[in-house]
Protein backbone atom coordinates (compact mmCIF):
# COMPACT_ATOMS: atom_id res chain seq x y z
CA UNK A 1 0.00 0.00 0.00
CA UNK A 2 2.78 2.44 0.92
CA UNK A 3 4.64 1.65 -2.30
CA UNK A 4 1.46 2.36 -4.31
CA UNK A 5 1.13 5.82 -2.71
CA UNK A 6 4.82 6.45 -3.38
CA UNK A 7 4.32 5.51 -7.03
CA UNK A 8 1.27 7.77 -7.27
CA UNK A 9 3.14 10.67 -5.70
CA UNK A 10 6.11 10.29 -8.03
CA UNK A 11 3.88 9.81 -11.09
CA UNK A 12 1.94 13.02 -10.55
CA UNK A 13 4.11 15.71 -8.95
CA UNK A 14 2.29 18.77 -7.69
CA UNK A 15 2.93 22.00 -9.55
CA UNK A 16 2.81 25.50 -8.15
CA UNK A 17 -0.23 26.26 -10.32
CA UNK A 18 -3.27 24.17 -9.27
CA UNK A 19 -4.93 24.86 -12.63
CA UNK A 20 -2.26 22.71 -14.25
CA UNK A 21 -2.63 19.80 -11.83
CA UNK A 22 -4.38 16.69 -13.07
CA UNK A 23 -7.80 15.84 -11.68
CA UNK A 24 -7.83 12.82 -9.39
CA UNK A 25 -10.56 10.23 -9.02
CA UNK A 26 -11.85 8.97 -5.64
CA UNK A 27 -9.02 6.39 -5.33
CA UNK A 28 -6.42 9.11 -5.69
CA UNK A 29 -5.32 7.94 -9.10
CA UNK A 30 -4.45 10.48 -11.77
CA UNK A 31 -7.34 10.77 -14.19
CA UNK A 32 -7.88 13.29 -16.98
CA UNK A 33 -5.50 16.25 -17.12
CA UNK A 34 -7.13 19.66 -17.17
CA UNK A 35 -7.16 21.51 -20.46
CA UNK A 36 -4.25 23.93 -20.58
CA UNK A 37 -5.40 25.90 -23.63
CA UNK A 38 -7.24 29.20 -23.59
CA UNK A 39 -11.01 29.31 -23.64
CA UNK A 40 -12.96 30.70 -26.60
CA UNK A 41 -13.51 33.92 -24.67
CA UNK A 42 -9.81 34.24 -23.93
CA UNK A 43 -8.99 33.60 -27.58
CA UNK A 44 -11.44 36.31 -28.64
CA UNK A 45 -9.88 38.80 -26.23
CA UNK A 46 -6.43 37.76 -27.42
CA UNK A 47 -7.42 38.33 -31.05
CA UNK A 48 -8.91 41.73 -30.15
CA UNK A 49 -5.68 42.64 -28.39
CA UNK A 50 -3.65 41.59 -31.41
CA UNK A 51 -5.87 43.69 -33.69
CA UNK A 52 -5.48 46.71 -31.39
CA UNK A 53 -1.72 46.25 -31.38
CA UNK A 54 -1.70 46.01 -35.17
CA UNK A 55 -3.82 49.18 -35.50
CA UNK A 56 -1.59 51.02 -33.03
CA UNK A 57 1.53 49.91 -34.90
CA UNK A 58 0.03 51.11 -38.20
CA UNK A 59 -0.84 54.48 -36.64
CA UNK A 60 2.67 54.82 -35.25
CA UNK A 61 4.14 53.99 -38.67
CA UNK A 62 1.94 56.62 -40.36
CA UNK A 63 2.90 59.19 -37.72
CA UNK A 64 6.57 58.39 -38.15
CA UNK A 65 6.27 58.77 -41.93
CA UNK A 66 4.47 62.11 -41.52
CA UNK A 67 7.12 63.36 -39.09
CA UNK A 68 9.88 62.35 -41.52
CA UNK A 69 8.10 64.19 -44.35
CA UNK A 70 7.70 67.34 -42.25
CA UNK A 71 11.34 67.12 -41.17
CA UNK A 72 12.50 66.79 -44.79
CA UNK A 73 10.37 69.77 -45.86
CA UNK A 74 11.73 71.94 -43.06
CA UNK A 75 15.29 70.89 -43.88
CA UNK A 76 14.71 71.80 -47.51
CA UNK A 77 13.34 75.22 -46.55
CA UNK A 78 16.26 75.84 -44.21
CA UNK A 79 18.81 74.82 -46.86
CA UNK A 80 17.12 77.08 -49.42
CA UNK A 81 17.10 80.02 -47.00
CA UNK A 82 20.79 79.48 -46.26
CA UNK A 83 21.65 79.36 -49.97
CA UNK A 84 19.69 82.54 -50.64
CA UNK A 85 21.44 84.32 -47.76
CA UNK A 86 24.81 83.04 -48.96
CA UNK A 87 24.11 84.28 -52.53
CA UNK A 88 23.11 87.76 -51.30
CA UNK A 89 26.41 88.22 -49.46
Amino acid sequence: MASRKLQQASASPQTADPAQDAEQDSAGMTAIPKAGGPTASQQAYGEQGEMQQLRLQMQMDRRSKAMTTVSNLMKGQSDTAQEITKNIK
